[in-house]
């Protein structure tokens, strides 16, 4: 089971391999896997123990929060591996969009920190608007409740 997103031409599958549902372990590492290609200019493939169980249910809360207007402020997610960032721009602040046609009352920036056999200092950020966000927290459901 994984997600697939079509972001303004960047095709993004992301899998979660690995949840369990500890109610006392919740450090437990799961496998990701995202991949992110866009014609002939981007073939990026990230695999590994990415993120951890409570961290999954985190970033699922924080969705659910956006997506139902009760994120009051911008706030950013950080990781405890270094590969993902994720910053929530909430419709408090008028939102933010990078497509100037394209104006959301909120939106979400999945930061992908790129490595080259070590993490180097460059970045590709996917803005995410209701649609995607909404399929990603669905996404974040069907694995946390898969295994419940």
């Amino acid at each position: 089971m994984a997600l697939y997103l079509d972001v303004d031409g960047i095709h993004v599958e992301f899998c979660i391999d690995g949840y369990k549902n500890d109610d006392y372990r919740d450090d437990t590492w799961c496998e990701c896997q995202l991949k992110l290609n866009a014609g002939n200019w981007l073939h990026y493939d990230v695999h590994g123990e990415l993120l951890r169980v409570e961290e999954i249910k985190q970033l699922y809360e924080r969705l659910c929060l956006l997506l139902n207007r009760k994120l009051e402020y911008d706030d950013e997610f950080v990781c405890s591996e270094p590969d993902f960032e994720f910053r929530f721009y909430s419709f408090h602040n008028g939102g933010h969009s990078l497509e100037l046609h394209e104006i959301s009352d909120f939106s979400l920036e999945w930061r992908v920190n790129l490595w080259n056999g070590y993490l180097t200092d460059n970045h590709i950020s996917i803005s995410l608007d209701r649609y995607e966000i909404e399929k990603f927290k669905d996404y974040l459901q069907s694995v946390i409740t898969t295994h419940e």
